[in-house]
């Protein structure tokens, strides 16, 4: 064998890494021991540049829960992901690194990868002081955990957009609060607060008094 890049081999299936990227004249010439009966038969090979390939999504960190798909961009005749899978398209939902390698219609493979990192999602704690009040009595509430704050129902509140809104309440009532945590992601909580005796006047309805007197016959029976 002449590998066209002044190297030679004389095994029968020889393996040979050319270290250029231009074409190269390969030949084999064949003969008995003796030399006799020569043949010589050539093949040009072309080493191109070793594919440049790029996932669509780069290290990334993401929240907890989400999916994150990542795939090679471009188009290829083969994808293996460190798995074995062999689809275009690779889901992840737990953090890692992912590599997938390609080979395109001529041959030619490459490699790229990607680590996707997930954020736990930290506690919210919401809590109201005091938990239970009277009716007309004012609760403050107060939520840990998040660095932005949307409450509801946010007509009772003074104002719903801070971390301790305060309420002025006659029913015991649920409150709600979503927010964005410091790794960015989205989470909520919630506390209830207890009216006791919540405006019991209102719902008493007696019946009329047992009042008998000189005949007039007003509530004269119970």
């Amino acid at each position: 064998w002449d590998f066209g890049d002044g190297t030679t081999s004389s095994e029968e299936s020889p393996v040979h890494t050319f270290d250029d990227k231009q074409t190269f004249t390969v030949s084999l010439t064949v003969n008995y021991g003796d030399a006799s009966c020569q043949d010589i038969v050539t093949q040009a090979i072309t080493v191109a540049d070793g594919l440049q390939v790029e996932m669509n999504v780069g290290d990334v960190t993401v929240c907890e829960g989400e999916t994150v798909e990542l795939t090679p961009l471009g188009r290829y005749a083969d994808y293996t992901w460190q798995d074995g899978s062999k689809d275009a398209v690779y889901e992840v939902t737990e953090s890692g690194t992912y590599t997938v390698s390609v080979t395109d219609a001529g041959g030619c493979e490459g490699t790229v990868s990607s680590t996707i990192t997930f954020n736990g999602i930290p506690n919210v704690e919401v809590t109201a002081s005091p938990s239970a009040i009277p009716p007309g009595e004012t609760v403050t509430l107060s939520v840990t955990g998040l660095t932005s704050y949307s409450w509801e129902p946010a007509a009772l509140l003074d104002d719903p957009n801070i971390s301790t809104p305060t309420a002025v309440l006659d029913a015991t009532t649920t409150f709600t609060v979503t927010g964005i945590t410091d790794t960015g992601c989205q989470s909520s909580g919630e506390v209830t607060v207890r009216v006791s005796g919540e405006l019991i006047g209102e719902n008493l309805h007696p019946k009329n008094f047992f009042s008998p007197n000189d005949g007039d016959m007003i509530n004269a029976t119970w």
